[in-house]
């Protein structure tokens, strides 16, 4: 509706809304405030926007521009005659629409048009649909939000079925950073339905004050790096304990994490103790081109990777290093990633500024970030916006953070080296690849494929949108059966591709094709570091 002229906007399909228009003698609109906007020249972005996001066509079967009370005569149906005149009424609807404005951050969700971009490509709401991921009223991830607005807060439960995954925030017209708002959503409702026992562990945990109503499961969960570290001082027991049937019947009693999903295991020797290992190893030798000569490089130890998965983080390393760059390794932080997946927004912000105060002085002295796990990543550069005071420390992240491939094709390129002059095939050519959720969304997945595709590698990419796993989403009870039904697809298509190797490139995913194809998966960086020439000779101007 637009404010200076009166003139109505209506989208539609089939042409039932121009018909009760037209058609009788009163006309009562009915639109919701945020429906309301300055000016009918701005109608037009609306109209851009609706349908190509919506449905993929340039423009909807009826779109129709109107300004009531309309002075075309009144069709009579009955034979009773003609109205004389006819009769408009508009009536804006609040509903909560007013007080979400003033949320200072739930008022983003007003931004919504209503296209169903997000619902397309949500994997959750694409097998479970609107009735099980969804309210009286609204559905997905976004109906959630509007849910706890128009309705109740514990009318949005269903929130938990958002996973995070952000594959929805690129497809939103309006860039509703739509995980976001669901993670503080969670944080509300445990707020409103504290848990006794998840605050009592919240005194022994470096949880936020905010956020000690949240159950045992999410306290838990969201101090991933605790248990890690626990688990990583005394790996053996670990390992013993983890697998016993007991325990982990006890652990889907109380914690609610399925006993069917099998436990990483911990690792003897975390990756700063191995990465100290291969400090003297032997560098390229005999070349007359080192492609990171000069570049400083911090590899972030982040929980995921320092406690579990060594391995990639130690490829990364030797090929960084081998390649000639200054290398250096982090302390392992806890940079908020498991606290914000749980709705833990304060746990969250804390653990990001201290994460942000320690890298900040190595990004002054010209270092990069080196980060493995893709999660991590898009936490410095996408998630950080919200949970770090200063735009200027967030924006410096942001550009100084890199996945260890996408930097190697970073400087590759503005090199012009051609990446199959250091990294061969051998036997290797074969590859199933499924980049990262959040990988995508931050557009680090094109350059790493790009990189990937000009060493030889011959690369079947998933099509699936999300593997269904989405971090810790898999491990739990309440939603172990949706995650393995949104992996199937994934684990068809493997099946179908054949392919020798299986990569991808976030930890979870991981675990969820391993488990759901009884294949081994591993990064594409352990790949590389298998295909890396020892001694290249190349001319200095040899070039892509």
């Amino acid at each position: 509706i637009a404010a200076d002229t009166g003139t109505i906007l209506l989208v539609e399909s089939e042409g039932n809304i121009r018909l009760t228009t037209t058609a009788p003698p009163v006309h009562i609109a009915l639109a919701g405030v945020e429906k309301v906007i300055a000016r009918r020249d701005d109608l037009f972005n609306f109209v851009e926007l609706l349908a190509p996001s919506g449905t993929g066509q340039a423009l909807t079967s009826y779109t129709h521009l109107i300004r009531p009370p309309l002075s075309v005569p009144v069709l009579d149906f009955k034979g009773q005659g003609r109205a004389d005149k006819r009769e408009f009424y508009l009536v804006l609807i609040d509903n909560g629409r007013m007080a979400l404005r003033n949320d200072d951050v739930f008022k983003e969700a007003l931004y919504c048009i209503r296209c169903s971009a997000c619902l397309n490509v949500c994997p959750n709401f694409q097998n479970l649909g609107g009735h099980a991921f969804g309210g009286e009223t609204y559905s997905g991830g976004i109906g959630a939000i509007w849910e706890a607005a128009v309705r109740e807060l514990q009318n949005a439960r269903f929130t938990e079925l958002c996973t995070g995954c952000s594959r929805c925030i690129n497809q939103c017209p309006a860039r509703i950073d739509i995980p976001w708002l669901n993670e503080n959503l969670r944080r509300r409702l445990a707020q409103k339905e504290p848990d006794g026992a998840g605050k009592l562990l919240a005194h022994f945990l470096p949880t936020a004050k905010e956020d000690a109503p949240a159950k045992i499961q999410k306290q838990i969960l969201g101090n991933y790096a605790v248990f890690s570290r626990w688990m990583s001082a005394f790996p053996a027991v670990s390992n013993w304990f983890i697998k016993r049937k007991s325990v982990r019947y006890l652990m889907e009693k109380i914690i609610g994490i399925d006993r069917r999903r099998p436990l990483a295991e911990t690792p003897p020797k975390t990756l700063a103790r191995q990465f100290n290992e291969i400090l003297n190893e032997d560098k390229m030798a005999n070349h007359t081109q080192k492609p990171l000569d000069g570049r400083r490089l911090l590899l972030f130890a982040d929980v995921f990777v320092h406690y579990h998965y060594p391995g990639r983080g130690i490829a990364a390393a030797r090929i960084l290093k081998r390649l000639g760059a200054k290398l250096e390794i982090s302390a392992s932080i806890d940079d908020g990633r498991a606290a914000l997946s749980q709705g833990m927004t304060s746990t969250a912000g804390k653990k990001a500024v201290k994460t942000a105060a320690y890298l900040l002085p190595f990004i002054e002295k010209g270092f990069e970030i080196i980060v493995i796990e893709p999660s991590v990543l898009a936490m410095f550069r996408r998630d950080y916006r919200h949970l770090l005071d200063s735009q200027a420390d967030f924006e410096k992240l942001k550009a100084h953070s890199f996945g260890p491939i996408e930097y190697l094709h970073k400087i590759f390129a503005e090199r012009a080296i051609n990446p199959a002059d250091y990294f061969k095939v051998n036997g290797i050519d074969e590859l199933f690849y499924h980049p990262h959720c959040q990988q995508k969304t931050i557009g680090a997945d094109k350059s790493t494929i790009d990189f990937l595709e000009k060493t030889g590698l011959n690369i079947t990419l998933s099509d699936v949108e999300c593997c269904g796993m989405a971090g810790s989403f898999g491990y739990k009870k309440d939603f172990y059966e949706v995650s393995k039904t949104v992996g199937s697809r994934l684990f068809e298509q493997i099946e179908t591709a054949g392919k020798t190797h299986i990569c991808a490139s976030g930890i979870s995913c991981t675990e969820q094709i391993q488990d759901g194809t009884k294949r081994e998966v591993r990064h594409p960086i352990e790949l590389l570091e298998k295909m890396l020439i020892s001694n290249p000779k190349l001319k200095t101007d040899n070039r892509i």
